[in-house]
């Protein structure tokens, strides 16, 4: 009975991941555009990326630790979507992606994370935590990316995170 509860509370990291990066996205994409704004929406837009990547390189590590057939078809599509979506440094203010260090922890950002997976003892429930994190923040860029935004749309948003919350509290009960 506690691995069931376990497995559920995955889904409510599922919808954190979501509604994270939702919210990120609401907070950089919503201001002004003013020069000081914009460098401060920066840094959360890169701190975005580099936890995206961070965990990203711990799922990988922590999927390879299972099977190698699992951390390889966790890396295909996440390696795909890396090149070919959204997640890029094109938005990321000046700033912030001309400076050394900057440049440096992006792109060790994968690699730090599959070393804390292989250094740091990560509790099978955190490596669920971690996994569900990944994919609610994968897929809301995959919906986001493909989705234009309107009232509409945002109904439907709303409407399907409380139809999920709803649907995690219902499988716990049960």
């Amino acid at each position: 009975r506690e691995n069931k509860y376990i497995e559920e509370l995955v889904f409510f990291f599922v919808l954190l991941g979501f509604l994270l990066f939702f919210l990120l996205g609401k907070f950089v994409y919503s201001h002004p555009s003013t020069r000081i704004i914009a460098k401060e929406i920066g840094f959360f837009h890169a701190f975005g990326i580099f936890l995206y990547y961070f965990l990203t390189g711990m799922g990988i590590a922590i999927l390879l630790g299972i099977s190698v057939l699992s951390g390889v078809l966790f890396f295909i599509p996440i390696f795909l979507y890396s090149l070919f979506g959204e997640i890029t440094l094109f938005h990321v203010h000046p700033d912030f992606k001309e400076g050394f260090f900057v440049k440096l922890l992006f792109f060790v950002s994968g690699l730090l994370g599959v070393l804390t997976a292989k250094l740091v003892f990560i509790p099978v429930f955190a490596s669920y935590c971690i996994l569900g994190f990944l994919i609610g923040s994968v897929t809301f860029l995959a919906i986001k990316e493909h989705s234009k935004e309107s009232e509409h749309h945002m109904l439907l948003f709303f409407s399907g995170v409380a139809l999920y919350t709803f649907l995690i509290f219902l499988f716990l009960i049960l």
